[in-house]
């Protein structure tokens, strides 16, 4: 019993080192998006609209190719992308990663990414590869 308590306190420790280093390596992108001055604004807006740099540059290896499959199996890489349109009650979902909330509609790539990092944290104790096992398994997730 005891070493099943350690194992699994050492497990939320990792998960929260985890949401931590993301919560930093948002907040460095965040601040790279900031434009500085006229001539960074072209450089600003291809890393703000090309989800596929962003996600490796605030990702690791393993969990950055479980989100690009998440996206290529969800919406294509469209991040104007409208799902569940045969839905009775309307429940759309929408962008790069078919996020129910439609405030994603009218985000740019990198934000529903954003908003999609808050939904892994909830879920899936931060992990894409756990949400793409899940899509694997059911074909939502």
């Amino acid at each position: 019993m005891n070493g099943t308590l350690r194992a699994s306190a050492h497990k939320g420790h990792r998960a929260s080192r985890l949401r931590i280093a993301r919560s930093v390596a948002i907040a460095i992108g965040i601040t790279l998006l900031s434009p500085m001055d006229a001539a960074n604004t072209g450089q600003v807006d291809s890393f703000k609209y090309n989800p596929r740099k962003y996600i490796n540059a605030t990702m690791s290896k393993p969990e950055a190719t479980c989100i690009k499959l998440l996206i290529s199996k969800e919406s294509a890489w469209n991040h104007k992308a409208v799902g569940n349109l045969s839905s009775p009650t309307k429940s759309y979902v929408y962008g790069l990663l078919q996020i129910k909330n439609p405030i994603a509609k009218d985000m740019n790539p990198m934000q529903q990414i954003q908003l999609h990092h808050r939904y892994l944290d909830h879920r899936y104790d931060g992990s894409a590869c756990k949400a793409w096992k899940h899509f694997k398994d059911k074909g939502w997730h």
